[in-house]
């Protein structure tokens, strides 16, 4: 299979993670993680997300199995009630499945917004939308090779809403509307630049 142009598509992350994926297709994703930090947090959230599943399902059937037990059975003429109840239960529980599923595959399936940060005074980025991750693109001109940097994004009232590592482009998850500064420091603490960044609806 030819190397994976762009990042691998949230159908193919999702397969991977519940081991569906062929061997001839496994191999260039795999490549491809190797080098794409962003396909790699991708697929850690998809990883926690099917792990999570699969922990609420085990969860709910162990308490379903213990309220059960508590239950004097009635046996009415036609079987119990709970080998009745059985089907519907597991049929709600499916839809409730699919329709979280469904949801958190289309955020995966949003690409980041891009935002370039540029050194330049009075040289602010237009508004960024709310609900959507982000992705920092910051000019270093100027910035001595002394790294490591580290970057985090903070309020207008200075609280720090975000962090991240300085280098190649920044995913960041979504902000709320509202005004921001995103700031670079040394690994020493000293500020070294600070860009304005503003999210609307």
């Amino acid at each position: 299979m030819p190397p994976i142009a762009g990042h691998v598509q949230a159908e193919e992350l999702e397969l991977y993670c519940l081991g569906r994926l062929t061997e001839v297709r496994c191999a260039p994703l795999e490549e491809h993680l190797l080098w794409c930090e962003i396909c790699r947090d991708r697929l850690t959230t998809t990883e926690n997300y099917v792990a999570a599943m699969r922990q609420a399902g085990l969860q709910w059937s162990a308490q379903a199995e213990d309220r059960a037990a508590e239950v004097t059975p009635i046996r009415p003429r036609g079987g119990s009630w709970p080998g009745r109840l059985a089907p519907f239960l597991v049929a709600a529980i499916m839809v409730v499945c699919a329709v979280v599923w469904s949801s958190h595959r289309s955020h995966l399936a949003t690409p980041p917004f891009a935002v370039e940060l540029t050194a330049v005074r009075g040289a602010a980025p237009g508004p960024v939308p709310a609900g959507r991750r982000l992705l920092l693109e910051l000019d270093l001109t100027g910035l001595s090779d002394g790294r490591p940097f580290a970057g985090e994004v903070v309020d207008r009232s200075g609280r720090r809403v975000a962090e991240f590592a300085v280098g190649a482009p920044a995913p960041l998850q979504a902000l709320a509307p509202g005004g921001y500064f995103v700031r670079i420091y040394k690994s020493s603490g000293e500020l070294l630049r600070e860009y304005a960044l503003t999210v609307q609806r």
